[in-house]
């Protein structure tokens, strides 16, 4: 199949025309859309130092938020095994739902060597290879459940021990394999994995698989707490203190690294592009729960929250400061309503695609669906180059995505 198509200057041109015409008809409007932000109204001059301040309580502030959220589902994961029925199953997916939207919101915050990169395949280590962790009973080999003389105790430790051995594909701990837990296998393109409660009370390793989905949850919160505290304040020697304590130029090139790199490369190609070439569920995000669309959609809003300088707290207000837009605006107000309104329209195009995402991803080209996913991830694209143009004109050295 042939890879989706790549912009050329005429397009560039042409999208970049047609963006600050929508720019231009919400100002002539006086509205926004939906519920994504509305262009680059505060031009009032921001310093360097004080953008990197405020990504940095951002950062602070998303990872508590992602915390938060996943106490509450390791809560309901510890209720759902005391008492496991139906309701109390549910309420765990429902948890693991919830838990997913901050954190999604946090995952700009990579590649250029911050806190996460460290700790991110323990957090969303994708895809997973079901077979190794609960194989199916035609396997040719047998899981780590399954495998009781070999892995007679299910523990934190005896996951982060074999998490350090694992092979490429084969993640055994993160989001998605309590993902898995919960939903099991996904075997079909109309719904998500349909797991019964009971695959914890009367099949076969039951017992394992509570302690196995437990521990997930628990290294999970363990990992998010040592995120929360790379970015607290007030702590002399955290990464946010380094981070602070470093030229602004230099933080600011991490800063667009993080945002172009995720834009063009993970959203674009790892999240999108694969599945979209393939037409294979497996590098379908949330493959298991269906909820791949919901991930694209937040992670995209963190992109544009970081941009903008606003972030709406999980459970909590609005907080605000700061931002790259106004940074930019001081140099190039264009450009800056450009990356603003590229923000919301691709939110708002991947808001179009049809779920669920694995049903979509199959078929012609010609498909609407399909056609909904190409311009999704042409537009990423697009966002990554303007990024790059945004970083070029704030004279930062950094590398295109």
């Amino acid at each position: 199949m042939d890879r989706p198509l790549r912009f050329g200057d005429t397009m560039k041109r042409i999208l970049r025309f047609l963006v600050l015409a929508s720019v231009a008809a919400l100002f002539t409007a006086g509205c926004r859309s939906g519920d994504t932000e509305s262009p680059v109204t505060d031009l009032n001059p921001v310093s360097r130092e004080a953008v990197v301040e405020h990504y940095a309580d951002l950062a602070y502030l998303k990872y508590q938020d992602a915390l938060t959220a996943a106490e509450l589902l390791q809560s309901a994961i510890h209720a759902f095994l005391i008492r496991p029925t139906h309701d109390s199953l549910k309420h765990a997916k429902i948890a693991w739902q919830d838990a997913r939207i901050p954190y999604a919101q946090t995952e700009v915050f990579r590649f250029y060597g911050g806190p996460i990169d460290d700790h991110e395949s323990l957090i969303m280590g994708w895809p997973v290879d079901t077979d190794y962790i609960d194989s199916k009973p035609d396997a040719t080999q047998s899981g780590i459940l399954q495998e009781v003389e070999k892995y007679p105790e299910i523990s934190k430790s005896m996951l982060l021990s074999l998490h350090l051995q694992r092979e490429p594909e084969q993640m055994i701990i993160g989001y998605h394999v309590i993902e898995f837990l919960l939903w099991g296998e996904d075997t079909s393109v109309e719904s998500p994995g349909q797991r019964p409660y009971t695959d914890y009370t009367t099949e076969i390793y039951a017992d394992r698989r509570g302690l196995y989905l437990q521990a997930a949850a628990d290294v999970l919160v363990d990992e998010l707490v040592k995120l929360v505290e790379a970015w607290s304040p007030g702590q002399p020697e955290n990464y946010r203190a380094q981070f602070l304590s470093q030229s602004s130029e230099e933080s600011l090139a991490a800063i667009f690294t993080g945002l172009i790199e995720f834009s063009g490369r993970e959203l674009a190609v790892d999240h999108m592009t694969r599945a979209y070439e393939t037409q294979n569920q497996k590098y379908e995000e949330s493959r298991f729960s269906d909820h791949t669309d919901i991930d694209i959609i937040e992670n995209i809003r963190g992109v544009q929250n970081i941009f903008l300088g606003r972030y709406k707290r999980f459970e909590r207000g609005e907080v605000a400061g700061a931002s790259i837009a106004s940074l930019i605006a001081g140099i190039d107000p264009e450009l800056a309503q450009v990356i603003t309104k590229q923000l919301e329209q691709t939110i708002t195009t991947v808001k179009l695609i049809p779920p669920p995402f694995d049903h979509t991803i199959i078929g012609s080209d010609s498909f609407e669906g399909r056609k909904q996913i190409l311009s999704a991830i042409e537009l990423l694209e697009f966002q990554a180059e303007t990024l790059t143009e945004a970083a070029t004109a704030l004279g930062l050295d950094i590398s295109s995505p």
